[in-house]
């Protein structure tokens, strides 16, 4: 299932594709494991009692560490991510959208680590494929200034999800004017 482009990304600022400017700055960020990971889509999706409320208008950024998703080398924790894709489910029955925020655990200046990373977040983006409401993916800030690893991680995303958008916390020298700022 081929989901299709719902925003693009231009000089750092993020759109719909009818050309509307999405505000980025204040986005509420939750921070999302097997641990909190009931409490964050009441809060986030507002399924309480059959009433609905959002945080704000605004996507939210869920941040998920690298050890929730792959607790051991190779070894993905599937019960989490079914878990994660119904939370997602959930924001597209109600119009929300959320950017994937995968938080590196390791240095990803190391090819290897970097390499485990990008297949950590790619394993994400299979398991929720068919979430309209994922806008797209953070790049995390401490790879953020190496240019080799953020090409190769966006290329590799984009491989099967064209429709992804991503995303940093700052600019840098060299950085794509397609990756947007929050």
């Amino acid at each position: 299932m081929k989901i299709e482009k719902e925003f693009t990304a231009d000089k750092h600022f993020l759109y719909t594709s009818e050309g509307e400017k999405v505000p980025t700055d204040d986005m509420s960020v939750f921070e999302i494991s097997d641990q909190n990971a009931a409490d964050v889509a009441s809060v986030v999706a507002g399924i309480t009692e059959g009433k609905m409320y959002t945080v704000s208008d605004r996507p939210v950024v869920l941040e998920i560490s690298g050890k929730t998703v792959e607790p051991e080398e190779g070894m993905y924790n599937e019960a989490f991510l079914a878990y994660l894709r119904e939370i997602l489910k959930s924001f597209d029955e109600y119009g929300l959208h959320a950017i994937i925020s995968p938080v590196a655990g390791a240095d990803l200046a190391n090819p290897a680590a970097a390499e485990l990373f990008t297949a950590a977040a790619k394993h994400i983006a299979r398991r929720i494929k068919d979430c309209r409401s994922v806008i797209g993916f953070t790049i995390p800030d401490t790879a953020a200034e190496n240019e080799d690893f953020v090409s190769a991680y966006i290329q590799e995303l984009q491989k099967k999800h064209s429709q992804y958008v991503f995303f940093a916390r700052e600019k840098t020298d060299g950085f794509y004017n397609d990756v947007v700022l929050y």
